[in-house]
């Protein structure tokens, strides 16, 4: 309805017809001219404010114009009136725009994404899932989530005997009835049911996943090749990339580290960090070079312990945050305004995968494994 003071001749406006005085209109490309109706009295400053463009001559909205239109300016379709200080410009130019709507990204394409990864039932399934759950598909189109082997290992007697080295017996029996539960329900229970692994929840999403030996192969780096990458993201990728597959991807490749770097370099960062005591656990999103762990900063985040010493819950906890963290940084590559910052390599150190011993100490200060 025509507020008070306004037109009573204007009729019923449609969504997104009456624009607020001081806003410039800028109409869609197949829209059809304005025409100025016969006797159109306009003063020369005001002919001069008009611009040209696809809808012919446009007039910018101020709240002076109405004052000076004393013949409506017609379309060749529907009629353009004042109402108040505003301007009703014809449907056919404004269409779909709406006062305050945000149209900056809405041509720009997604952002191509493949994803590097490792076989790990136990916390992976846990970024993916909060990763997944965000995404905006919108701007960002996964072409795939490959899978490294665990660890690295060749066999899987190799990665028991690494894992029964660092957790011991008990801890390892207890990991071991956990793996075998979780290959067990996805065997038996259909995808509709249970999504609790990483290639379970990445197909629900639609998306592909393939097992890889080795990523550093030249066939598998062709095969990236053409699918046009913008980013190569590393969630924990079992293998060092080289330097033809870091090539590969238009715009980084970056890596998810849950560490401060480079100070945590290395496996099992969460760990070390707990057994230095720590107040907080470091999430370090970083670009790729073929030295593990170093590149230049995009993203580093701390989120403080809080007095937990289970590692197994830290680890998770981690996980979701550092799959939020994710989401950020490409929010900020999709809008152009991902910065990089210089990591201080005098502060570097490589740590290895835990053993006993260092498990042994990191019990008897007060932490547990599982």
């Amino acid at each position: 309805m025509p507020e008070s003071g306004a037109e009573s001749n204007v009729g019923a406006l449609r969504r997104a017809q009456a624009l607020p005085p001081g806003l410039s209109v800028r109409p869609t490309p197949d829209a059809r001219g304005l025409a100025h109706g016969p006797g159109m009295d306009v003063p020369d400053s005001l002919r001069r404010a008009r611009r040209p463009g696809p809808c012919g001559a446009q007039w910018v909205s101020r709240p002076s114009l109405a004052s000076f239109v004393h013949h409506p300016v017609v379309s060749r379709a529907e009629p353009c009136r004042s109402v108040g200080g505003s301007v009703i410009l014809p449907w056919s130019c404004v269409r779909d725009m709406g006062a305050g709507r945000d149209r900056s990204n809405m041509s720009r394409p997604p952002l191509r994404i493949h994803i590097l990864t490792e076989e790990d039932p136990f916390y992976l399934p846990v970024f993916f899932g909060e990763f997944f759950k965000h995404l905006d598909g919108n701007r960002f189109n996964v072409t795939g989530v490959d899978i490294t082997p665990p660890l690295n290992q060749k066999t899987r007697l190799a990665l028991a005997r690494k894992l029964y080295n660092f957790y011991g017996p008990v801890d390892f029996a207890r990991l071991a009835i956990r793996y075998a539960a979780i290959k067990a329900i996805d065997v038996l229970l259909p995808a509709s049911l249970w999504s609790g692994t990483v290639p379970r929840i990445v197909a629900r999403h639609g998306i592909s996943s393939l097992v890889v030996p080795n990523v550093n192969a030249p066939q598998y780096i062709e095969r990236l090749r053409r699918l046009n990458l913008d980013l190569l993201v590393s969630v924990a990728a079992s293998q060092i990339l080289k330097q033809h597959l870091l090539s590969v991807p238009r715009l980084d490749a970056i890596n998810i580290h849950t560490g401060t770097l480079p100070k945590y370099r290395g496996m099992l960062p969460v760990f070390w960090q707990m057994y230095d005591r720590q107040a907080s656990i470091g999430i370090t999103i970083h670009t790729m070079t073929t030295d593990i762990d170093l590149g230049q900063v995009l993203l580093h985040r701390e989120v403080p312990l809080e007095g937990n010493g289970n590692l197994d819950t830290v680890i998770r906890k981690m996980k979701r945050h550092g799959a939020q963290a994710m989401l950020e940084l490409l929010e900020r590559y999709y809008a152009g305004t991902a910065e990089r910052i210089a990591m201080d390599r005098l502060e570097q150190r490589y740590r290895s995968f835990p053993g006993r011993d260092e498990a042994v100490a990191f019990r008897k200060m007060g932490y547990s494994l599982l």
